[in-house]
C-alpha cells in the first residue's frame, strides 16, 4: 500500500504526504513554535516531489519488480525507515515533506528542511543507494537509476550515489515524534 487508507492518486502514482504522514502538520506546528530566535528561519510545511525511473541495460528496459525504499536520515550516520513501495510502473512518482518530523532539521538560508537517502534494490541486480537527497517546496526531481545486473552466484554489491551538502547548511537538531 502506497498511502494511509487506500488514498493514492491514479496518475502515476503522486501519494499526498498528508496521507502518507497524518501528524505531519501537527509535529511541524510544535516545531515552528519551539523557535525562541527571533527571524529565526522555521521548518518548511511544503512538499518536493520525485519522479523515479528504475532501468537495466543502459535505460532501455524498465524493472518492474524493484524494491524502493526512503528514509529520513537522523544526523550523519542513521536513517529511519518512512516509505517502502515495489515500482510497479515506470516511472513512479511520489511526494515528500521539505523537513519531516522524524528526521533532522538542517538550517537552510529561507528554511530548515531534511535530508533523504533512497535504496532500490531488486534481485539478481547491484544494490543502488542514493545519500543526502534534499527536497525542496513544489519542485520535482528526476532520478534515472541504472540497475547493474549482478553475475550468478556473485555476492550482492552496492552502488552508492552520494549528493554533498551545501557549505551553508548548519544541522540543528533531531526531531523526534
Amino acid at each position: 500500500m502506497y498511502c494511509q487508507n487506500n488514498k493514492c492518486s491514479t496518475y502515476r502514482n503522486l501519494c499526498n504526504v498528508n496521507d502518507i504522514y497524518p501528524d505531519y502538520h501537527i509535529i511541524l506546528n510544535k516545531l515552528k513554535s519551539a523557535s525562541t530566535v527571533p527571524n529565526e528561519a522555521k521548518p518548511s510545511d511544503g512538499t518536493g516531489s520525485i519522479v523515479l525511473y528504475v532501468f537495466k541495460n543502459r535505460g532501455t528496459d524498465p524493472v518492474p519488480d524493484a524494491i524502493v525504499t526512503v528514509y529520513a536520515r537522523i544526523g550523519e550516520e542513521e536513517a529511519i525507515p518512512i516509505k517502502t513501495f515495489p515500482t510497479t510502473t515506470n516511472p513512479i512518482t511520489f511526494e515528500l515533506p521539505v523537513a519531516h518530523p522524524s528526521g533532522t532539521l538542517i538550517r537552510g538560508p529561507e528554511y530548515f528542511f531534511t535530508t533523504y537517502n533512497m535504496q532500490i534494490e531488486a534481485e539478481g541486480y547491484y544494490l543502488v543507494n542514493v545519500l543526502n537527497i534534499r527536497m525542496f517546496d513544489g519542485i520535482t526531481t528526476n532520478f534515472d537509476i541504472n540497475l547493474i545486473e549482478a553475475s550468478p552466484g556473485e555476492a550482492v554489491q552496492e552502488k552508492i550515489i552520494y549528493i554533498p551538502p551545501h557549505p551553508r547548511d548548519v544541522i540543528i537538531n533531531k526531531c523526534t515524534n
